[in-house]
């Protein structure tokens, strides 16, 4: 069981991520004017496309910021030769005493980063998906 240990919150934040980013994306070819029917036949600019995809990766970095808070403070942690006496006993416990230290907004530390990765990430993710 152990090989399982922790998998809960990646598998959480993975759902969060994925439902994120197939809406998003869904919702931004809609406001950007891509015609499924368009797309079926190759004849949507791959611009709208790309746009869309980014689109979605600028949303769902909002959501997938505090995921990869949590798990960067704890893998850090565990890479310590030796844990502190203040360790974190694990997600929920990363959760509230960052909030308690810097507020709901110290979840989203890290945003900028997050965006840089994710908005070219998923232009060229969804652009390929959708012209493959």
């Amino acid at each position: 069981m152990s090989l399982y240990r922790g998998l809960a919150s990646p598998l959480i934040g993975s759902m969060a991520e994925c439902s994120t980013l197939f809406v998003s994306f869904g919702r931004v070819k809609q406001l950007v004017g891509v015609v499924e029917e368009e797309v079926n036949r190759c004849e949507t600019p791959l611009w709208r496309l790309y746009l869309a995809g980014g689109g979605a990766g600028f949303t769902s970095a909002f959501v997938l910021t505090p995921v990869e808070l949590v798990k960067c403070r704890l893998q850090v942690q565990a890479q310590a030769a030796t844990l502190a006496p203040d360790a974190y006993k694990g997600p929920i416990d990363v959760i509230k005493r960052t909030i308690a230290s810097e507020g709901v907004k110290g979840l989203w530390k890290g945003q900028m980063s997050c965006l840089a990765r994710e908005i070219p990430g998923n232009m060229a993710w969804f652009g390929f998906y959708e012209v493959c």
